[in-house]
């Protein structure tokens, strides 16, 4: 019960803030790894940051809105290289949003956001990710 409730409010968020509508794909959130086997504990689960749960999920192009359903649109900034042409609708508070390549560099830009537990838990997964794929 409470992973499909964190998941309906993790896809309202998203929708709310991107346009990206996952509401109907509540399974494609799935929980971002935060602990290794060794770090996990029974006090908290594998995607639980002080008293957050985090999520990810795959998207690809058709997940992102192909028309414009609001009045006031703000766009994310493309890469340099413009190698992409997405749709991606933001809120007003998140219309400083990059897409960004360096884990380290999202890691950096997320540090003010939440008071800094987005970018912990952020850096936290990369850093499990790192030592799992060099196991």
């Amino acid at each position: 019960q409470l992973y499909l409730a964190a998941r309906i409010g993790c896809a309202r968020e998203v929708y709310e803030e991107t346009t990206i509508d996952l509401r109907d794909q509540l399974v494609s959130l799935l929980p971002l790894v935060l602990y290794s086997p060794a770090e996990q504990s029974k006090n908290h689960l594998i995607n639980e940051y002080k008293q957050r749960l985090f999520f990810c999920c795959e998207v690809s192009d058709k997940d992102f809105p192909a028309s414009s359903p609001r009045g006031s649109v703000r766009y994310a900034t493309l890469p340099q290289n413009h190698s992409c042409n997405l749709m991606l609708q933001l809120s007003v508070e998140h219309s400083g949003f990059r897409f960004e390549q360096s884990a380290s560099k999202i890691v950096e830009e997320l540090q003010y956001h939440s008071g800094g537990k987005v970018s912990q838990a952020v850096d936290m997964a990369f850093r499990v990710a790192a030592s799992s794929s060099s196991s």
